[in-house]
């Protein structure tokens, strides 16, 4: 029970300070927190269910939500890059991803100059770019399991610089459970 209401609602106090411990040593703890990935996830489905078409209206208006609840600096990630991607669309700018990319990041500092100094940050932008750099490599893989291996592993390969940065080790083992988290 606490690992679903903790899925569910990112909260982290139905655990004690070791099993937290264990979830950081494996590298798992993103798997408790509100991320872009999950209000994603909800923008896909309420379109399928009302058949929406205009996917970034509709992330845009949700990550709006999601940010004036939770405040996560994730969340002010996708919050802005669907609005730069809105703007871009409505107002033909042809931006390309690289500068949608650099105007959420530049857009972020310049409000909040002092989140350069924020590890969370850094992760973030590191991880999230990477991701959407190499989408359409993403999107080329055929399975569902063969995307979830290759999204682990990448967001893995990008984060693992700051991962020695802050920990000073890496644990292997999370290579192993990682996919088999992310796929269910």
């Amino acid at each position: 029970f606490p690992y679903i209401m903790a899925y569910l609602n990112s909260n982290k106090t139905y655990f004690d300070n070791e099993t937290l411990d264990t979830f950081e040593k494996l590298n798992i703890t993103f798997l408790f927190s509100i991320s872009s990935f999950r209000v994603i996830i909800l923008v896909s489905i309420i379109s399928k269910i009302f058949k929406i078409k205009d996917k970034s209206r509709l992330s845009l208006i949700m990550s709006f939500i999601y940010y004036i609840v939770i405040r996560n600096i994730s969340l002010l990630r996708l919050l802005l890059y669907s609005l730069i991607n809105f703007l871009n669309k409505k107002y033909k700018l042809e931006l390309d991803k690289k500068e949608k990319i650099f105007w959420t990041y530049f857009i972020i500092l310049f409000f909040k100059p002092l989140y350069v100094f924020n590890i969370g940050f850094w992760y973030i932008f590191i991880v999230s770019s990477g991701l959407l750099l190499l989408q359409d490599k993403i999107y080329k893989r055929k399975s569902k399991l063969s995307k979830t291996l290759y999204i682990t592993y990448l967001s893995f390969l990008l984060s693992l610089p700051l991962v020695i940065y802050t920990n000073y080790e890496v644990n292997i083992l999370s290579l192993f459970f990682l996919p088999i988290l992310s796929f269910y």
